[in-house]
């Protein structure tokens, strides 16, 4: 009795066809994550961020105001100031304009929930501050 061996293998077609499909994928997943423009957040974010990390850390509630031309921070005091025409708001002016209370962070991690909208040149940014998310989120008009 005659035993017979069979060897199985791949034609050279059958290769070159999964070596193309594989190419394929490989193409379409670099290109989705090679070519992707980083996403640079905006000053006025990490502003916002900053003074919610500098809440955590010195454990004390921060309110975030909107002047005219400027945001101010009532923790660290610091200011972020806004591309906007008009008065000077500074307290050495007489003519101090009342400020709007945007946020308010608290030293366990919550801010009050708002939404509210800045312009900066000609760019709007639309800023949600949730307590449940504990996340500052942003999107441009």
């Amino acid at each position: 009795m005659k035993l017979k061996f069979r060897l199985q293998a791949f034609t050279l077609m059958e290769m070159l066809v999964v070596l193309l499909i594989v190419g394929i994928v490989a193409t379409l997943l670099l290109s989705r994550t090679v070519n992707k423009p980083k996403r640079i957040q905006p000053e006025i974010i990490s502003f916002l961020r900053d003074e919610r990390a500098n809440s955590l850390k010195l454990q004390q509630t921060t309110d975030i105001r909107r002047y005219t031309n400027r945001l101010y921070s009532t923790l660290s005091e610091k200011t972020y100031a806004l591309p906007t025409a008009g008065q000077d708001d500074t307290p050495e002016n007489p003519g101090l304009l009342p400020y709007t209370s945007l946020t308010r962070f608290f030293p366990d991690g919550t801010m009050t929930a708002n939404k509210f909208t800045i312009t900066e040149g000609s760019i709007n940014y639309v800023i949600q501050t949730s307590p449940f998310s504990s996340s500052i989120k942003y999107s441009t008009q």
